[in-house]
């Protein structure tokens, strides 16, 4: 009766300690993934970013062409 009992509290202490562990987990898997969003995040507005560089540096090079026109 008494190693019944022993056990069943081993038993549960280590469904227990599985609990906490999974739970851990879980966690790390969570911070893991905020971590990937954001680096996804930055890496869309660096795009974007360079983007706008790109339409304003064509911009400019297409309006010094047009004074090279109108100086010949």
């Amino acid at each position: 009766m008494r190693e019944n009992l022993l056990t069943k509290t081993c038993e549960i202490k280590e469904k227990k300690k599985e609990k906490v562990q999974r739970r851990g987990n879980r966690e790390e898997e969570t911070e893991k993934r905020k971590q990937r969003r954001g680096n996804r995040e930055e890496e869309t507005e660096k795009r974007k970013q360079r983007k706008v560089d790109r339409e304003r540096r064509q911009r400019r090079g297409n309006r010094d062409e047009e004074t090279d026109k109108k100086r010949r």
